[in-house]
């Protein structure tokens, strides 16, 4: 890193003389310890500059501080126009600056993976906890557990859990429903002693008994019960009783409360007189059931050719054939119609009502819905969903598609709210930064009416003399101090006129002025001179072809503007060395030599020309016309180094080796080169040509 010490012990004084080379060196020491990659470093080492204790953005309400005093980092945050402390980073703790007021995430940016060796504090988990948790959790769970559970769960004090799915491992050394005694369903309940249940029992299932089953009070056993022995010493109730051997002796079946009895086989040596005969196999032959007295007949499956009357009761089992006339009562089953129409007045579907989707069938004449749990029917479901997407176009008229179109974003109206609280409102307001138009154009300016007022090209056109010229409608004051520069000699009556041309005017006028003097002085030697001038006469006629010759001379070196090179003089001779011309196309002088023509001027403009730039990020490129080794750059006051700063071989543009940062001001001074030609000294120029003021000889000369 370069840092920066002072090069020189000297100082500057007032009006002495400050030489370049120590100033150059302090620059370049400045400059490097400023360097974008090299510069240094605040370490607090000599020329590195002293540590930072603040870090913070233009108008410090966002930054980082360093308390030295109480040994810590506090971050801020810009909040209602204030500084705000957020989190403060001390030895051994990250912080927030008030308590429970930062949070650590948000709904929409997460956190990947969080790592703690340690114990976490929370006061509350609220909402799901979705994902793996490896590990044990000591304390107490308020709120749904989604997931598998591996590992222990062990509560020293009372766990409460309203539904609980064991599917494996032991319960031991636990009384279940010991204090508040409810259901508990089993899909399996194996005991290896006694099982005894204070209660009612109900079992839903096949019920295996290898021991003692000991119940007190009522039991109900929904399935098989198989048991090597079952003893009562009261009375037992059985709905249902399969006995698939062994005998039943001594007992009258149905002496106190007569009931349905079903059995494999019955015999019997005399008639049997039974009240409810239920019969689970074989066949009634030749015997009409109920002929004397018709009665209810209850079966598992009833075979007909054909049933005359009313069938009143339940029927439990499949109904084959066309059932004519009402059917009262519950239908438990399905109803297949294989034609013609069934009417239901009120029909409810514990399971499920398959249409046939391979058929045309449908549920028609749904009345219009008006509770929660009423079938819509397609008209309405259209209608509504008709009502629903009005008259989105069609790359909008699902939610899927409006979703997208909001960019998935469930806070929407916070997030386009804050984005358009950064625009700038159509009825006008305060920019806050530079608009940068590239090469668009702000159209529709009224004229301005304040100084910092934009103006439209009209207004500067009507209202301003063009560079290009113009007729100006009002005096040119130039202050009294202040010049007209580089005006050419008038040609017309009413063009403004130069002090060279001036001078000259009214030199010759002086110099006639006093040749009329002189001129009457000599009358009384005008006779004497009367031969002379005769002879002046002859020596003037020779002068006048030596001013032809001189002129031709002139104009044979001297060829005047033109738009490209010539190849010959004026009166179309071969070019001679040391002639000259202007480039028209180029604005730069030229002079013929042995090589031909070279450029005797700059493309610069004068003496120098500066070009001054704002930079926009990262800009490499600015143009400018230069002759090549003869530019200087500056970035923000600084002067550049040529071929380490930035590189100038074009003539039409610098290029810096590092990209500028916007705002940066890029200031370019090209300097003009000159080369003089061929020329006399003011000896020779005077020996060789007539003086302006001398009238005299210059009327000689020029005849």
């Amino acid at each position: 890193m370069a840092g920066y010490t002072r090069q020189s012990v000297a100082d500057i004084i007032a009006n002495a003389v400050i030489k370049a080379a120590p100033v150059n060196a302090e620059f370049n020491a400045i400059r490097d310890a400023f360097n974008n990659s090299t510069g240094h470093k605040h370490d607090g080492t000599s020329a590195e500059g002293t540590y930072v204790p603040l870090i913070a953005d233009l108008d410090g309400l966002n930054k980082v501080t360093v308390d030295t005093a109480s040994n810590r980092v506090t971050f801020h945050s810009e909040v209602s126009g204030a500084a705000v402390a957020q989190v403060r980073i001390q030895d051994g703790a990250i912080l927030p600056a008030v308590t429970n007021d930062i949070d650590l995430g948000s709904s929409t940016l997460e956190f990947k993976d969080l790592y703690v060796d340690g114990i976490g504090y929370i006061d509350a988990i609220v909402g799901n906890l979705t994902g793996d948790v490896t590990g044990n959790v000591t304390g107490d769970v308020t709120g749904d557990v989604t997931g598998d559970l591996t590992g222990n769960v062990t509560s020293t004090g009372t766990s409460t859990f309203t539904t609980v799915d064991i599917n494996g491992g032991n319960i031991d050394g636990t009384v279940i429903g010991a204090t508040t005694p409810a259901a508990a369903d089993f899909t399996t309940m194996d005991a290896s002693g006694n099982s005894t249940v204070g209660g009612t029992l109900g079992v839903t299932g096949a019920t295996t008994l290898s021991s003692t089953l000991d119940v007190t009070g009522a039991s109900g056993f929904t399935g098989d019960v198989t048991t090597v022995n079952l003893t009562s010493t009261g009375t037992s109730t059985h709905s249902t009783v399969d006995i698939n051997g062994g005998a039943i002796d001594g007992t009258t079946i149905g002496a106190s409360t007569t009931a349905a009895g079903s059995f494999t086989t019955l015999s019997t040596s005399g008639q049997a007189t039974l009240a409810t005969v239920d019969i689970n196999g074989g066949a009634i032959d030749g015997t009409i059931i109920g002929a004397t007295t018709p009665a209810a007949i209850t079966g598992t499956t009833v075979t007909a050719t054909s049933f005359v009357g009313p069938v009143s009761g339940a029927i439990t089992g499949n109904v084959t054939g066309n059932v004519t006339g009402n059917l009262t009562g519950d239908v438990t089953g399905n109803v297949t119609a294989s034609s013609g129409s069934s009417t239901f007045n009120d029909v409810t579907i514990n399971g499920t009502l398959n249409m046939d989707a391979a058929t045309t069938a449908t549920i028609t004449n749904l009345s219009t819905p008006t509770n929660a749990g009423d079938a819509a029917s397609k008209g309405y479901v259209d209608t509504e969903l008709a009502a629903l997407v009005d008259s989105a176009p069609g790359t909008l008229d699902t939610l899927n598609e409006l979703a997208a179109a909001l960019g998935d974003d469930p806070n929407f109206s916070t997030t386009i709210t804050t984005s358009i609280a950064a625009k700038l409102p159509l009825a006008g307001g305060t920019m806050t930064g530079a608009i940068a138009m590239g090469t668009s154009k702000i159209t529709g300016l009224g004229d301005p009416t304040a100084n910092q007022d934009a103006a439209t090209k009209n207004y500067v056109d009507s209202n301003a003399l063009l560079l290009s010229g113009g007729t100006m409608t009002g005096d040119i004051n130039m202050g009294g101090s202040t010049q007209l520069t580089n005006l050419p000699s008038p040609t017309l009556g009413g063009q403004a006129a130069n002090k060279t041309y001036v001078d000259s005017i009214l030199g010759s006028a002086t110099a006639a002025s006093a040749s009329a003097t002189a001129a009457a002085t000599s009358e009384t030697n005008a006779a004497t001179s009367e031969t002379n001038a005769a002879n002046s006469a002859t020596s003037a006629s020779n002068d006048a072809a030596t001013v032809a010759t001189i002129y031709d001379t002139f104009d044979d070196r001297y060829l005047g503007a033109k738009a490209t090179q010539p190849a010959t003089d004026n009166d179309g001779d071969a070019l001679i060395t040391g002639a000259m011309y202007f480039n028209s196309t180029t604005n730069q002088p030229f002079i013929y030599g042995s090589g031909g023509w070279v450029a005797a001027g700059s493309t610069v403009n004068g003496t120098a020309q500066r070009s001054v730039y704002t930079a926009t990020g990262g800009q490499t490129s600015f143009a400018a016309t230069y002759d090549v080794g003869y530019v200087d750059v500056y970035l923000n006051g600084i002067k550049l180094i040529l071929g380490t700063d930035f590189t100038a071989t074009s003539g039409t543009a610098i290029v810096l080796t590092s990209g500028a940062t916007a705002g940066d001001v890029v200031d370019i001074i090209a300097y003009g080169i000159f080369e003089v030609a061929n020329h006399y000294n003011k000896t020779e120029s005077d020996a060789r040509y007539a003086l302006a003021d001398d009238a005299l000889a210059l009327a000689i000369a020029l005849g």
